[in-house]
């Protein structure tokens, strides 16, 4: 299908969701860049821990992001971020054990460390980066375009239920205190989760006949 005839980007986000091979990063990678170089600001984030963004732009992304501005003729603002679940996990149990070393004996960080070594961990650290380009104001409001090229589809639902599944352990007092950061509480995460999931975006389901775009 000639990129042509695929629709604009019009939403502030923008969801790329499909199986896998079936051409999801080429579609969002284009559209992203046909929209940066019409002047709008658009933040590509990836999802998938197996992302190859980088190899479609030539240019290593990585989890602190990089500009790819200089790529697109007519760009003012062009950045893209792959989402680390691993990097993510690792600075998350920093962000909780940083502040307590010293303070508490070896053990009972070594303790401590180990109860957030879980898969758990690593869910709430990626889902919390996740939130932060469709909450925190502080990284929306610097793109008109927030697309997103989404793992294939079970990971994809994985990841939007995470606030369900949260709401349902804190209905049943069953969500891990450990995992929660610092600052935080157990509803804290399930009210952020839920709105983002709720934001304004658009699904564009690939490997279709033809693309099209659904209010989320």
């Amino acid at each position: 299908m000639p990129l042509t005839s695929l629709p604009e980007l019009t939403a502030k986000f923008t969801f790329f969701t499909g199986k896998g091979g079936v051409g999801k990063t080429t579609v969002a990678c284009s559209l992203a860049a046909r929209a940066a170089a019409r002047g709008r600001r658009v933040l590509l984030v990836s999802t998938d821990p197996a992302s190859n963004i980088g190899q479609v732009f030539g240019r290593e992304i990585g989890a602190d992001g990089t500009a790819l501005t200089d790529l697109i003729p007519g760009a003012a603002r062009f950045d893209a971020i792959e989402i680390d679940p691993e990097a993510e996990a690792e600075r998350y149990r920093e962000s909780i054990l940083g502040p307590v070393r010293g303070l508490l004996p070896p053990e009972v960080l070594a303790t401590t460390e180990e109860t957030l070594s879980g898969s758990c961990t690593v869910e709430v650290a990626s889902f919390n980066r996740f939130v932060d380009y469709l909450t925190n104001e502080d990284v929306t409001s610097r793109y008109d375009h927030i697309v997103f090229d989404t793992a294939p589809t079970g990971h994809t639902l994985r990841l939007l239920s995470l606030p369900g599944d949260w709401s349902n352990f804190i209905d049943k007092g069953a969500l891990p205190r450990t995992v929660v950061g610092p600052g935080e509480e157990p509803t804290d995460l399930s009210r952020r989760g839920r709105r983002a999931v709720q934001s304004g975006t658009h699904l564009a389901r690939i490997g279709c006949k033809s693309p099209d775009l659904d209010a989320a």
